[in-house]
């Protein structure tokens, strides 16, 4: 919970996006200096494309590969598809994996 608190966090190979406060896709934006491969799954509980915009994965220039996942589908694939466009990795990525995307 609240995992924006490790500024310097620089691996972290999974996260999960929770629906509760403290756990949702913008904890990730503290973390400037993740490195090699990050997977973020249940992107099905991001709720609208802004908290998938303050993600700033634009701002993460050391990682390599980027895995986007949803769990299942949901019945709002204009949300799931406005999540994923505000989802923009930095231009030095080398590998992006989506998974599930219903949208």
């Amino acid at each position: 919970m609240q995992m924006s608190q490790l500024k310097g966090l620089q691996l972290l190979t999974a996260f999960v996006v929770g629906k509760s406060k403290g756990l949702g896709i913008e904890e990730l934006k503290e973390f400037r200096h993740l490195q090699r491969r990050l997977s973020i799954s249940s992107l099905q509980n991001v709720t609208n494309g802004m908290g998938a915009m303050e993600a700033k994965l634009e701002e993460k220039t050391y990682l390599e590969e980027l895995v986007l996942e949803w769990s299942s589908s949901t019945n709002d694939s204009q949300n799931e598809r406005d999540g994923l466009d505000k989802l923009k990795p930095h231009t030095n990525l080398k590998r992006l994996e989506i998974k599930n995307f219903g949208g």
